[in-house]
């Protein structure tokens, strides 16, 4: 399948992520994700990059679509896992998440990347995704655009 057909190639961001937080133990994908059954059982401090959505902007009626003629807006994610064991209530997390969380969004902010149409990645949003006793979940969601 030609690369232009497939979904953006994230790998590039996740080994820049990796040389720009050295505090993560480790920055996986999907499948890496995928393989903790619950909170506990993500490695800390790490961070999972995610694809979320791919959409293709609308083409003009009567005007066939061609490879390499179409925008492609594409959001994916990056879900950060902290774990702080002195604190359940989370207050003394905050300076780590601070930093980590701070320190990714500088690497992907300054990203664009390497295919035909890219655009910089920007920010669209951060949430806690989820909390219990001692681990925190946020995603931070990033948005850029490629042509297909």
């Amino acid at each position: 399948m030609s690369a232009e057909l497939s979904p953006l190639d994230l790998s590039p961001l996740m080994a820049l992520i990796r040389i720009g937080v050295p505090a993560l133990r480790l920055v996986g994908g999907a499948a890496d994700y995928a393989t903790a059954k619950d909170l506990r059982g993500l490695g800390t401090p790490s961070a999972y990059v995610l694809m979320a959505r791919e959409s293709a902007q609308a083409v003009q009626p009567g005007k066939p679509a061609r490879l390499g003629s179409q925008v492609i807006d594409v959001q994916f994610g990056v879900a950060i896992a902290l774990r702080n064991y002195r604190d359940q209530a989370g207050a003394q997390m905050e300076k780590e998440v601070r930093q980590v969380v701070g320190g990714i969004r500088q690497v992907v902010l300054g990203w664009t990347p390497d295919v035909p149409g890219a655009r910089m990645c920007g920010f669209v949003q951060g949430d806690v995704l989820d909390y219990d006793d001692s681990t925190l979940l946020w995603v931070d969601v990033f948005r850029t655009q490629r042509l297909q």
